[in-house]
């Protein structure tokens, strides 16, 4: 084990000190109140040898006191090509936006830095920007990773101007990179349903200027995407329905 102490500079900064300290061939993140099985880099690891993949995923199991309840095995798929990044949009067939709950071979990270200009949602930019170079990913429904519910963490806070403008600037990120390829669709959707998903926060909190700017833009844009929105086969039935009540 080692330990490095710095100053705090959010946890994208965090992660990079960790991944420059690292000497491994396999790195995996885990949240510091978080727990994981004894078995939980074991299986991963024999999981990513068995796919031949670069990247083993499991799913997350939400929890309070000292530990989960055991999880049961999960059956497991291989996501190739843009079915990868697809699949971390949609948090579908195993794959979470976390950093978390996933075990990442180096390679993965040559030249890579963490995206240190938002605090919030940067591990989904990461994951966003890590997959794409990855051919073949491992994914199990298996609940191996134990992720600690704890009512005043910042995750169960309501988020403020700053930490919406980051959700949206991540949305942003995405959705330019993924522009003229085959994940442009998916990220469409991905964009649209963030835009109601900051509209929904700002919505739940008292009345505020700091959040007028960003609200007006994002009312604007959930207008001006409505039409696509009712069309598109990305979104879910009450998410249209949200839309149009929007």
């Amino acid at each position: 084990f080692r330990v490095i102490h710095q100053a705090n500079a959010g946890p994208a900064a965090a992660r990079q000190t960790g991944l420059e300290a690292a000497r491994g061939e396999w790195l995996c993140f885990v949240d510091g109140d978080d727990w994981l099985p004894p078995e939980y880099l074991t299986r991963l690891l024999a999981l990513a040898r068995e796919r031949e993949a670069t990247v083993a995923a499991c799913a997350m199991c939400r929890f309070t006191g000292e530990r989960p309840t055991p999880a049961p095995d999960a059956p497991a798929v291989t996501l190739t090509g843009d079915g990868i990044r697809a699949a971390l949009l949609q948090q579908a067939q195993g794959m979470n936006w976390g950093l978390c709950s996933k075990l990442y071979h180096r390679s993965l990270f040559e030249n890579f830095r963490f995206p240190t200009q938002v605090r919030h949602n940067e591990d989904l930019l990461a994951n966003w920007q890590l997959l794409a170079r990855c051919e073949r990913t491992a994914a199990t429904q298996w609940s191996g990773y134990g992720y600690r519910q704890v009512d005043t963490s910042a995750s169960h806070r309501l988020p403020g101007p700053a930490q919406l403008a980051d959700h949206l600037a991540v949305a942003d990120a995405i959705l330019a990179d993924a522009a003229g390829t085959g994940l442009e669709s998916a990220a469409w959707a991905f964009h649209y349903e963030k835009l109601l998903f900051i509209d929904s926060m700002v919505l739940r909190q008292p009345a505020s200027p700091d959040f007028a700017p960003l609200h007006s833009d994002v009312r604007r844009r959930l207008r001006v995407g409505l039409g696509r929105a009712l069309t598109c086969r990305g979104l879910a039935a009450w998410l249209k329905a949200a839309a149009l009540l929007t």
